[in-house]
């Protein structure tokens, strides 16, 4: 297995400006930041975040929750949670790396990664600073069951031609809508 970054960890702090196009994350930057939701900076490159709302979390219940769904589709892929993460605050991300490889160039490493806008894509690491170029989204929904996620990443890690080539779009991250009852189902879960 390879080394992931853990949230807390320098080098996934600095994931989001490097795939956004946007210059070294610092404190004032990172507060000023038009980043939110998905944002797709220039072709094959982007930035994971979620806001299930504009509320703190105070309760837990969003993090809980999206933990939960995030163990749900590790187990389907059948990848320990500790080869990704996933947090709801102001620039959330979920990510899981897999042990599988990009089917056109080897060399790279397939991951999953999840934002409330696009739902799941499956991306491939460019080089050590964990930069990512998505290969294909799955579109349909925001929150699929983990056996779809999971038929998903078999077929993108056979080559076969799945999912879409450009964002879906499915939401807007300012959305009030049923992502959080969508999520809250797997609370518990972890």
């Amino acid at each position: 297995m390879r080394d992931v970054p853990h949230a807390d960890d320098p080098d996934r702090v600095e994931l989001m400006p490097r795939l956004c196009g946007h210059g070294p994350r610092t404190p004032d930057a990172s507060a000023a930041s038009p980043v939110s939701g998905m944002v797709r900076a220039e072709p094959g490159r982007v930035t994971v975040s979620m806001k299930i709302n504009e509320r703190p979390d105070a309760d837990g219940v969003a993090q809980a929750s999206l933990e939960g769904y995030f163990a749900a589709v590790c187990a389907e892929v059948g990848i320990s949670p500790k080869s990704g993460w996933c947090e709801v605050e102001r620039h959330s991300n979920a990510y899981l790396a897999v042990d599988d490889h990009d089917p056109a160039d080897p060399d790279r490493d397939l991951a999953l990664v999840w934002d409330e806008e696009n739902g799941w894509a499956a991306v491939a690491e460019t080089n050590a600073a964990h930069d990512i170029q998505v290969l294909r989204y799955l579109g349909g929904q925001v929150v699929p069951e983990p056996r779809v996620v999971g038929a998903f990443l078999a077929d993108v890690a056979a080559g076969r031609q799945c999912g879409r080539p450009d964002p879906p779009r499915l939401r807007s991250c300012v959305a009030e809508d049923d992502l959080p009852s969508q999520l809250v189902r797997y609370l518990g879960r972890e």
